[in-house]
Order: C-alpha cells, then structure tokens, then sequence
C-alpha cells in the first residue's frame, strides 16, 4: 500500500532487536535463520513515520529485489539486523530511528533528516557464506580456518544446524596438505585443535540433523572416523 496507519501495525507483538530498532512479524517464515556472512536477498518498502511510501522493489519498471551480505557495509544497519533474525519467507516490519538508518542527514529528496522511517521487509533468498582463500602459506590459513570455526560454531549455538556444518566443513577446505610439510610443532598443534573441532562440530550437526538416524553402519563408520582423528 502507498500508504500505511502505523499506529495499527504498532499494536502486534514485536521483537526489539535493538533500543529504537523494532521488528514486528506480518508472517512467519520456515527453517533457519541465515548465518553470520550470509548472502541475503530481500523484497524491501520504505515508508516515512507518516506511513507514506517512499520506495518499494515491488512496483515500477523494474520489479527486482536487493542482495547483500549481512557482513558487508551495503544495506543499512536497521536491515541487516533484522534479516539476520528472519527465516526464509518471513514478511515483517521493521521500526527503526535514524542512527539505524540514514541518520540526521536523511536521504533528500526522499527522506527527510533525522526521520524515524518503516521497512517492509521480505527474505526471499539466503545463502551461506562458501568463499574462502588458498593462501600459499600456512599461518594465514589457519587463521581462516578458526574464522569459519567461530562462524560455525556461532550457528550451532542459535541451532542453525545445516549452516553450521557447511562452515565447519570449511575450515579445513583452505588448509592443504602440502602447506603442512615443515611446519613447526606450535603450528601443527594449532592445525590439529582445528581439525578435531571441525569434525567434532560436524559429526554434533549431523546428529541434530538426524542424517544418520536408522543407518547404524553408517553411523558407526562416521564415529570410527572421528575417533581415529580425536586420538592422534
């Protein structure tokens, strides 16, 4: 709608992601919640404090919505809070003060300075983060691999189970072999704390997942495994 009573939408239960920063579920979306880093892709509407709209990617020539990653400076802060807390599909306004959006500035002609503004927001997309480096040496390399470790284990702690166990499963995608051969006592221990964790982290996914329910062959070959590398 061009137009929106606010003093409605206020009324309905909300979630205070943060002082000033509101977010109220128009409907409820289904699976996780996107990982830190993520790629999201969000139907969006913009609407000042007197519920006039001021921009949407549901109309115009060009129907499209907005990508960006949740670890990126691209969205507003207010946007990229809020999708952070919202599962696919989910449709929610979002209350937010100017610090969260665009400030006492504002953003003329359309948005006037310091203007308390309304987003509609829509997830209609999200994508884990899958990029890492083949850095040719080994400390930077496991720098990398513990920043997936901490990303994964960050799902794990909010239950967002298949996410964690894709960033755990990179942690050592980045670490070959070869950039093993000489390394120092201190590294390889550090190399070894990581590989353990990482299997440990997935084989804890796997299970709340349930992918090895009922496959008792399997799920004793996948402890196997883990044991086998836990006990160097």
């Amino acid at each position: 709608e061009e137009h929106i009573d606010f003093n409605e939408v206020a009324r309905g239960d909300y979630v205070e992601l943060a002082p000033g920063l509101l977010k109220f579920v128009v409907r409820p979306g289904s699976g996780e919640t996107p990982g830190k880093g993520a790629r999201v892709t969000v139907h969006h509407s913009t609407h000042l404090s007197s519920g006039r709209r001021v921009s949407t990617s549901l109309l115009g020539r060009r129907v499209e919505p907005f990508s960006f990653s949740l670890a990126g400076a691209k969205a507003l802060e207010a946007w990229v809070r809020a999708v952070s807390t919202m599962q696919l599909g989910e449709i929610a306004w979002v209350k937010s003060l100017p610090s969260f959006a665009y400030g006492d500035l504002g953003a003329p002609p359309l948005i006037p300075a310091s203007e308390e503004l309304w987003f509609k927001l829509e997830l209609v997309d999200t994508q884990c983060r899958r990029t890492f480096h083949m850095f040719k040496e080994l400390a930077p390399a496991l720098d990398q691999g513990e920043e997936h470790l901490a990303i994964g284990r960050e799902d794990i702690k909010r239950h967002a189970f298949v996410q964690g166990r894709l960033a755990c499963r990179r942690v050592l995608h980045g670490i070959p072999d070869k950039l093993l051969v000489g390394a120092s006592s201190g590294q390889f221990a550090r190399f070894a704390t990581l590989e353990r964790s990482a299997l440990l982290n997935q084989a804890l996914c796997s299970m709340k997942l349930a992918e090895l329910e009922g496959d008792a062959d399997r799920r004793n070959s996948f402890w196997k495994n883990v044991s086998e590398v836990c006990t160097r």
